[in-house]
């Protein structure tokens, strides 16, 4: 049996690309717990992975407040959670309103991750300067995005309504892509592996 192996990119950057190596489970084993322990001394806020039932490692979803440690550097400010959204942030720049918004998606067994945003949530990032939506996947990877640019894909003709969610958007992501339900136009973004 063949277990993936995902070889990180050291660098000093705030965010790192990941190569996937194929390796046999008995040395991708010993070479995984070398891997973690060696990116844990050295990096501490690197991925944690987890035994799974059937032997094999998966990463866990990247922690939402590493992700606005490191957003709070690059804009210089410091992010605090909106009252009442788990999931949302927000703080100024300059003189610039911020809000980042960072749900996260199990991969599921189509391949295929998929999250919700509501109408509430996307008011408040259209209210913003700047709006950032961080999609955070199980396997470790995530996604940086310019919500204003997504934004164009999100219409009222694509906005779902149903009595457990109200009104609200669905999104699958896969690969290089985030598409809306809906709408037929893929946005492009690539995935990648936080590194402190």
């Amino acid at each position: 049996m063949l277990l993936l192996f995902l070889q990180l990119s050291i660098s000093s950057t705030a965010f790192s690309y990941c190569n996937v190596v194929m390796f046999s489970r008995g040395s991708a084993n010993s070479m995984l717990f070398a891997l973690q322990n060696h990116l844990q001394a050295a990096k501490p806020y690197i991925m944690m992975w987890k035994n799974t039932a059937y032997g094999g490692f998966e990463m866990s979803v990247p922690d939402k407040e590493i992700v606005v440690n490191k957003l709070n550097q690059k804009y210089g400010c410091s992010l605090s959670t909106i009252s009442r959204k788990q999931i949302m942030y927000q703080g100024e720049s300059g003189e610039k309103r911020i809000v980042v918004c960072t749900p996260y998606s199990k991969i599921h067994t189509i391949g295929k991750g998929w999250f919700d945003l509501k109408i509430t949530q996307v008011e408040l990032l259209d209210d913003a300067d700047i709006s950032l939506l961080v999609v955070r996947l199980e396997d470790g990877r995530f996604y940086y995005v310019d919500f204003k640019e997504l934004r164009k894909m999100i219409t009222l003709e694509n906005q779902i309504v149903n009595s457990r969610e109200g009104k609200h958007w669905k999104f699958y992501i896969w690969g290089n892509i985030i598409q809306v339900r809906g709408c037929s136009d893929k946005f492009l973004s690539v995935s990648e592996i936080l590194i402190s």
